[in-house]
């Protein structure tokens, strides 16, 4: 517990020392304790970490990678990153970062980074290959979320890490799907181009009330949207939950959402094409 929580939740200073000087409560950091029968596990070295740093701080790098059980728990300074630059601590690597404000969760109680900010940031501090580790790990525990990792590479394409992941995520879709999304989006333009069907934008944010939202192809005078879903990128939970989430917002936003699979675009593309040329007509008339 930190000083500060103490505090507010009425316990004086006096109050405070005088436990300190007996014992029950000992100092793990500068204005952090742990209480004098209590055994300090790993987890408490984390909330501690986190506890002595401004509020808002959250593990990650290494230590978030072993919270979320990708690396064996070790001693040694625990990582914390943050908004704003501090004086160094003891014990503690700190690092600052902007960009946290998509990048944070709660996980057995401790605030950390999240899976896919954690694989970037890991690639960076161990190395490809331990990223790799991790990579098949959580594809072992089924808990891999390849379309929130591309959410954060998309974000943040240029932190240290990225493209290490960038290219484990190519890779998974090779071989659940067989295609990139690059390729995918490509084979779908060529099909619009060879029904005669009027370009889409290709990875287009829409504002909607609920915030940004990406789409693979748009059509923006119909007002059309198709996403073009294969199992590498949606077949989790999260995903499952996002999507639904997602169209829910373009609809009420007066957007029609399809979802195509691969072999859409690949295998079936002239019947594709000509379902969605109907499907702009009619959204046409009705305007």
């Amino acid at each position: 517990m930190a000083r500060r929580q103490l505090l507010r939740a009425g316990v004086s200073r006096h109050a405070i020392d005088g436990r300190v000087a007996r014992g029950a409560l000992i100092p793990l950091h500068r204005g952090v304790y742990v209480l004098g029968a209590a055994r300090l596990r790993h987890r408490s070295r984390l909330i501690a970490a986190t506890l002595c740093c401004p509020d808002g701080a959250v593990v990650s790098d290494r230590s978030a990678g072993e919270l979320w059980a990708l690396l064996p728990d070790r001693r040694g300074p625990v990582h914390v990153t943050f908004r704003h630059a501090v004086s160094p601590r003891p014990g503690i690597a700190t690092h600052r970062s902007t960009s946290l404000a998509e990048a944070t969760t709660v996980r057995d109680g401790i605030a950390c980074t999240t899976l896919p900010r954690t694989l970037v940031d890991l690639a960076d501090d161990v190395g490809g290959e331990a990223a790799g580790r991790a990579w098949s790990t959580l594809a072992g525990r089924r808990e891999l979320q390849p379309a929130a990792v591309d959410r954060e590479l998309r974000r943040h394409p240029t932190r240290p890490g990225s493209a290490v992941i960038a290219r484990l995520l190519d890779g998974h879709r090779r071989i659940v799907t067989g295609h990139t999304r690059s390729q995918l989006e490509n084979a779908a333009v060529a099909m619009c181009v060879r029904a005669g069907l009027p370009l889409p934008r290709v990875n287009t944010l829409i504002d909607t009330a609920s915030g940004m939202r990406e789409a693979d192809l748009v059509w923006d005078d119909v007002r059309l949207v198709a996403e073009i879903d294969c199992w590498g990128t949606h077949g989790h939970a999260v995903a499952f939950r996002d999507d639904r989430r997602r169209d829910f917002d373009l609809d009420l936003e007066g957007w029609a959402t399809v979802r195509l699979l691969p072999e859409d675009v690949i295998d079936d593309a002239d019947r594709t094409a000509a379902r969605i040329s109907r499907l702009r007509d009619r959204r046409a008339g009705a305007r």
